[in-house]
């Protein structure tokens, strides 16, 4: 006798809440995560999609990676923390009508690899480049900053003028 479809999707979903269960609790003990808080963390009670793990979000996919790829332990981090890094620098560049400025021409080539790309090796920016970017990018916003000081100044000061007539 046939299954219906109605039972086979039940399968079908059972056999996936299971497996993605099952590579949640091998990623937790791997990383010494608590498995019950991730799997009460999904992020909208989806099994398949994100969970908090600790304080990542993670998803399936990017669980699945680590354990079918056998990654090292460490190498997860390692990647969370560069993709925040350079996100980091590409989402403070101010952006520029026109012409993109040299921060964002720089930051142009900063790319953020998934996690399967990062662990086949691809190419990504050394901790000096990140380091240099970020120091560009700080005297960059002070130099905005003081730029937009003096020129609050002098608006200032030609507000004053008017005012007394002067100008």
């Amino acid at each position: 006798m046939k299954q219906s479809k109605q039972t086979a999707r039940d399968t079908l979903r059972h056999n996936f809440e299971t497996a993605a269960n099952d590579y949640l609790k091998a990623f937790c003990e791997k990383h010494e995560y608590d498995y019950e808080d991730a799997r009460n963390n999904r992020v909208a009670g989806d099994v398949g999609g994100i969970t908090e793990v600790g304080y990542l979000f993670v998803s399936l996919n990017d669980i699945r990676t680590d354990i079918d790829m056998n990654a090292p332990a460490d190498e997860f981090l390692k990647w969370h923390d560069y993709t925040l890094r350079v996100h980091a620098i590409q989402s403070a560049i101010p952006p520029l009508d026109g012409a993109c400025s040299r921060l964002q021409c720089k930051a142009s080539d900063f790319t953020v690899p998934n996690y399967l790309s990062w662990l086949r090796g691809c190419s990504r920016k050394s901790d000096a480049e990140l380091t240099e970017m970020e120091n560009d990018l700080k005297s960059d916003l002070e130099w905005r900053e003081k730029t937009r000081e003096k020129w609050d100044a002098w608006r200032k000061e030609l507000e004053e003028l008017a005012k007394q007539g002067d100008f």
